[in-house]
């Protein structure tokens, strides 16, 4: 058994891998980039590792990858980020959305046990779209989409819809989560948001549109059934 991450050598990737790493599990990371400076520390775990190239845009490569290694959970994280989607909306649909729906795809004809989708604070409006009394958001408030980030933003709820649709539709168990702007040891140069260095996580955020957050409950997808077991393997995913 193991957990296949997708774009599974970006910071959250790695991260998760080095946590389901030490307690035990088998972890495979998929990803078109191989970032080998930041998975290199990772490498001393031996066979418990397997790195393999591929593409989300494959619904046979996500297939053959999950049945060449015995997966049995997805964390789907290759995602094109940010302002990318933006400049590039018709590569972005091709590897957020279409890269979305053969993760579950394959994950349904594989009959796997569960899926972890990274949605994001993408998803909520602008600070100034709420009420003071109402901030910081709490993660039922109402969706309305960055506007610095309509297409990353936008996919983000499209990849919700589609997580419950899976999970009513086929019973599969899917679960999200809605993080905001990710930093810290690890973070390569290139993956900095523009826009200068001392701007700041939070001088970003409010640059794209996007609002700050409380933190909420763990669980599923906002709106989606609750199904199979109440959560997964390891405490790593939640």
């Amino acid at each position: 058994m193991a957990t296949l991450i997708t774009g599974g050598t970006g910071l959250i990737g790695a991260c998760l891998a080095e946590k389901l790493l030490g307690h035990g599990e088998r972890v495979v990371l998929f990803d078109f980039a191989i970032a080998e400076r930041r998975i290199a520390p990772l490498r001393t775990h031996g066979d418990r590792l397997q790195v393999v190239q591929g593409d989300v845009q494959s619904v046979v490569a996500v297939f053959d990858v999950v049945r060449a290694h015995g997966v049995t959970s997805i964390v789907h994280l290759a995602y094109l980020l940010g302002h990318a989607c933006n400049r590039s909306p018709e590569r972005a649909t091709r590897v957020n959305i279409l890269g979305t729906v053969n993760v579950l795809e394959a994950a349904r004809l594989s009959g796997l046990e569960r899926v972890l989708l990274a949605s994001s604070i993408a998803v909520y409006g602008s600070d100034e779209e709420y009420a003071p009394g109402d901030r910081p958001l709490r993660e039922d408030a109402p969706i309305r989409v960055a506007s610095g980030l309509p297409i990353y933003g936008g996919g983000k709820l499209y990849l919700e819809h589609l997580a419950r649709n899976y999970a009513e539709q086929y019973g599969l168990t899917v679960a999200g989560l809605r993080p905001s702007i990710v930093y810290g040891w690890g973070r390569e140069r290139d993956d900095r948001p523009r826009g200068g260095r001392a701007a700041g996580a939070s001088g970003v955020r409010r640059r794209a549109g996007e609002p700050r957050v409380r933190r909420g409950r763990r669980g599923a997808v906002p709106g989606a059934p609750r199904r199979g077991p109440a959560g997964p393997r390891s405490p790593a995913l939640l």
